[in-house]
């Protein structure tokens, strides 16, 4: 897995012309470079990889915060290639702080493009406006995809094939593009924002008081929220909303600091369309019937009915 990491490390740096990679012009020459090559890597090969490694370069992520795990396998001058295993299916929409080039390389994921087509920040790192899907495929092995930084990419990518393995191109992310999570139909949260040090630790309060079952849970979630800026409170809501057996969320942000601020109304819009439902939770085992349990949840009944159409055709 590290050879055809080098050759295709070695063929963008060809690509580039021993410049350093432009911002700009990056998801291009990746996602031209990794369809021409053609790398070959299966989840076998990530396994044999992450079982007999000694070492690894300078990790992207050390803590596998992306992927099951993920791994950066080789590092070149100013950008790296990553492989990320997939068991769990992530129906998170999402952008990205880099530019770069995806493929799945194992397995067959569903990929939705999403369009933003207008938005307003409302509060530090929280947007509102309606995102539409724009486009709604099946990806097979070998398949290449842009990934242009910032709102250039909006996107989800649910891997229900077990396991699932992609493989990413990529410049380092910047601030000025700073990765966002979005909550349909038209909520999205910078996730830099949201995810501080001690919010963070709230959340792991938060998910400690759930599983006890706290007789209390309903006034001490007021007292988290008002404790935390919206971006953060934004992603408590989310932790919080799918537990049966607690106060509605509505009831909550009616008790808090945040009760009249302009995100609220997006977020019971995006907890009524089940936005924040647990990922993975009583997932069926077979995995067309994972795709359609996705499509029916998340997507438009003639949206659904074209990608499940374009799956079949594919496996």
């Amino acid at each position: 897995m590290v050879e055809e990491a080098d050759r295709l490390g070695s063929a963008v740096e060809d690509a580039l012309g021993g410049a350093l990679p432009d911002e700009t012009s990056f998801a291009d020459v990746a996602t031209r470079v990794m369809a021409d090559v053609q790398p070959d890597f299966t989840a076998d090969d990530m396994v044999a990889c992450l079982l007999t490694a000694a070492d690894y370069p300078d990790q992207a992520d050390p803590a596998s915060q992306y992927g099951e795990p993920g791994v950066t396998l080789w590092r070149g001058a100013g950008f790296f290639i990553d492989a990320y295993l997939h068991v769990t299916p992530n129906t998170s929409v999402h952008s990205h702080s880099f530019p770069g080039a995806f493929m799945v390389a194992s397995g067959v994921s569903a990929h939705v493009r999403y369009e933003l087509p207008a938005h307003e920040e409302v509060a530090t790192g929280v947007v509102v406006g309606d995102l539409v899907v724009a486009e709604a495929e099946a990806l097979e092995p070998g398949q290449v995809r842009p990934i242009p930084p910032g709102f250039g990419l909006i996107h989800s990518v649910v891997h229900v094939d077990r396991p699932t393995l992609s493989i990413v191109v990529r410049m380092p992310g910047t601030e000025d593009n700073a990765m966002f999570g979005f909550f349909l139909p038209g909520l999205g949260v910078r996730l830099d924002a949201a995810y501080t040090t001690v919010a963070r630790k709230k959340m792991l309060l938060l998910d400690t008081l759930l599983r006890i079952r706290d007789p209390l849970i309903g006034a001490r979630m007021v007292t988290l929220l008002d404790n935390v800026a919206d971006a953060s409170a934004i992603t408590l809501a989310g932790k919080y909303t799918p537990w049966e057996d607690a106060p509605h969320i509505a009831e909550i942000l009616n008790r808090t600091r945040h009760r009249d601020a302009p995100w609220v109304t997006p977020l019971l819009r995006a907890v009524a369309a089940g936005s924040f439902a647990s990922s993975g939770a009583n997932e069926p085992a077979r995995p067309r019937d994972r795709m359609a349990a996705y499509t029916r949840a998340r997507l438009a009944p003639d949206v659904a009915a074209s990608l499940m159409a374009d799956y079949d055709a594919r496996t």
